[in-house]
């Protein structure tokens, strides 16, 4: 008689819950890899310094940058938690910028956290295979 192995396998998502509604976030890896390039990008784009203060700024331009980091928002809210998502957490999130970058803060932790996990996985496998070879 031959042996069955079974081995269970959870599915890859994690669930984040905001304003009450549960949301599913997938780890699989091509997630992982567009989680990581919007995380950049949304990371370049903060961390560019505007061509004026703010103080400085007409009330257009303060409204065409808000603008703009709204749109960065909103790409990276609807990249993790699928798409018509941002209107519904930025209702939760009391319409306020700055409890939206919290969740986009959360969920750049979150992603270093699986990357870093797949990492040490992929280590330590590499480094029983080659303990067993020697």
């Amino acid at each position: 008689m031959m042996a069955r192995i079974k081995i269970d396998l959870e599915q890859p998502y994690d669930e984040f819950e905001i304003g009450g509604k549960v949301y599913k976030v997938y780890y699989d890896d091509d997630s992982l890899r567009k989680y990581e390039k919007q995380c950049h990008k949304f990371a370049d784009e903060a961390e560019a310094k505007p061509e004026k203060e703010i103080s400085q700024m007409s009330e257009e331009e303060k409204k065409k940058l808000e603008e703009k980091q709204r749109g960065l928002l909103k790409e990276t809210i609807e990249t993790f938690f699928g798409e018509n998502t941002y209107e519904e957490i930025y209702e939760a999130a009391g319409r306020s910028l700055v409890n939206m970058t919290k969740v986009v803060m959360a969920l750049s932790e979150w992603l270093d956290s699986k990357m870093n996990v797949a990492q040490q996985k992929r280590r330590e496998h590499y480094t029983k295979r080659n303990k067993k070879k020697r």
